[in-house]
């Protein structure tokens, strides 16, 4: 059984780094599965209470016909970076998600506390980078 990461957009493009991610190539294309159980329960779950609350303040609704799939990108790279800057740490990528989402998990018994106006100010400042015209 795969464990698809909830994060798997900022892994599938190398920008960010997880100690337990594993490539895995698809007809569909290239998706990252978790090796560890554990810590994909817990991603799973700080991914889902974060997507919940930036859709909630942009007003959206996870709708799969509505809903595009540039906005859950941008929750994904956002919210990690939101992460890190709730942690205290300023910088552009994330070095290792699991040890990123261990930390948090560890500073925070459960994610409803987290300071979801930080994270949500790094959702919505996270700009993804352009496609250059050919």
């Amino acid at each position: 059984m795969d464990l698809v990461c909830p994060f798997s957009a900022t892994l599938v493009k190398n920008d960010f780094a997880c100690s337990h991610a594993d490539h895995v190539v698809r007809r569909g294309g290239a998706e990252i599965a978790c090796q560890s159980v554990d810590n994909h329960v817990e991603c799973c779950a700080i991914h889902r209470q974060i997507k919940t609350n930036a859709l909630e303040a942009l007003g959206l609704e996870d709708d799969l016909l509505s809903l595009p799939h540039s906005v859950l990108v941008k929750i994904q790279y956002g919210g990690l970076l939101g992460l890190q800057a709730v942690m205290g740490k300023d910088a552009a990528v994330v070095g290792d998600i699991a040890s990123l989402v261990m930390s948090v998990r560890q500073t925070y018994a459960n994610y409803a506390e987290l300071p979801y106006a930080t994270i949500n100010s790094a959702i919505a400042d996270y700009r993804q980078p352009r496609r250059g015209r050919k």
